[in-house]
């Protein structure tokens, strides 16, 4: 490989039990360019945290944003203000997550808010899916709660799926997914 640090930036679980995320963490990033291999920027800890992106670039090779706690409505908040979201997972090489599909955004929890900015997506023959937004929680099913909540305000999606069998600009499999003006 080239590289490509795995997960980038953003709040992880301490399975040790040695550092965990504290209650109320944030972290703001404002006109950064991000790679990773599997996530650009995420969040997937306890202590409910937040994040706010403005005006950066965030690429990865399966997620490039994603809300991965799963635990409830509040278990992290990640707003995006005029970012653009690029993944493509033939080109950057990722560790995988679990999951046949690829995503610009993924909510398995929380809230995940995008202001703008864009997201482009491409797929690959080597996965089943390709999705610009998508909420999920990777096959628990039955899902019986109105989170996590997704909202895009303006954002222009465009997903090529370059040989995945379904692809999808906006696909909310779990959850509240709402999307106000935008392209795709």
């Amino acid at each position: 490989g080239w590289g490509v640090q795995n997960c980038v930036f953003g709040f992880q679980h301490d399975y040790s039990g040695k550092h965990p995320v504290e209650e109320g963490s944030a972290a703001e990033i404002n006109r950064t360019s991000i790679l990773g291999g599997t996530y650009g920027l995420y969040a997937w800890s306890e202590g409910h945290p937040r994040i706010k992106a403005t005006s950066s670039f965030i690429r990865a090779g399966t997620i490039a944003v994603m809300a991965g706690q799963s635990s409830g409505p509040d278990a992290q908040y990640i707003d995006l203000y005029d970012c653009d979201v690029v993944v493509d997972y033939d080109r950057y090489p990722s560790a995988g997550v679990g999951t046949t599909t690829v995503a610009g955004l993924c909510a398995r929890g929380g809230v995940l808010r995008m202001f703008g900015g864009s997201i482009t997506v491409r797929g690959s023959k080597k996965m089943h899916g390709a999705v610009g937004a998508w909420a999920s929680c990777f096959g628990a099913e039955p899902w019986l709660w109105d989170w996590p909540y997704k909202y895009l305000y303006d954002v222009r999606c465009r997903v090529d799926p370059n040989g995945a069998k379904e692809w999808y600009d906006v696909l909310g499999d779990v959850g509240t997914t709402e999307v106000f003006g935008g392209t795709g």
